[in-house]
């Protein structure tokens, strides 16, 4: 069962450059709705007989999140994951198991390591695992919604801007932010545009 998210939208549509929202605050809707959708699937879990989990903390969690500093949320996110965005863009299903708990370290009272194995967990009675494959998918578009979001982030506060070199025009940064990210390599792979100014 897809968890309906909490904010009317899907997680791709919180990718766009919404001039209401920072990407900060995406960042953390995409994190509010891809906690609601872990508890969904781990409230399914339980029903199933997979009770390692407390739903009670990650209630607590999603409610105290818009408690934390967004900047310094994203900031996380980005240093946690960036090594594993291409495992992300190609829904690598081992980086379940191996990363997610790494990506979200900071994420208090929510056990990820837990959560990482319930991604390989089998449903005793049907031989299947325990998530199902649209909740799988639903929770590989957040995940690509959060990195498209960091790619856009990392460009804006790089202050992109073009200065004329002789009789040509040359992009570059006026700032090193997230300098180990290779901003122009993970642009190409995600189809991002980047434009200068």
């Amino acid at each position: 069962m897809v968890s309906t998210i909490k904010l009317g939208h899907n997680a791709e549509s919180m990718t766009g450059n919404d001039s209401q929202m920072t990407p900060e605050d995406r960042l953390r809707d995409n994190i509010s709705g891809l906690i609601d959708l872990c508890r969904d699937i781990i409230v399914d879990a339980e029903k199933k007989g997979f009770t390692t989990i407390n739903v009670g903390l990650v209630d607590i969690a999603s409610a105290t999140l818009s408690q934390w500093n967004a900047t310094n949320l994203i900031g996380d996110f980005i240093k946690n994951s960036h090594i594993y965005w291409e495992q992300i863009r190609c829904r690598d299903e081992e980086f379940f198991q191996s990363n997610l708990a790494i990506i979200f370290a900071n994420v208090p009272l929510i056990d990820m390591p837990v959560v990482a194995r319930l991604f390989h967990a089998v449903d005793p009675k049907s031989g299947e695992l325990l998530v199902p494959l649209d909740d799988r998918e639903a929770v590989w578009d957040f995940l690509t919604a959060m990195v498209k979001i960091c790619i856009r982030y990392i460009h804006d506060e790089r202050k992109p801007c073009i200065h004329k070199v002789g009789e040509k025009y040359q992009a570059f940064y006026q700032r090193k932010f997230f300098p180990d990210v290779k901003l122009e390599y993970h642009a190409k792979q995600w189809e991002i545009k980047l434009s200068f100014q």
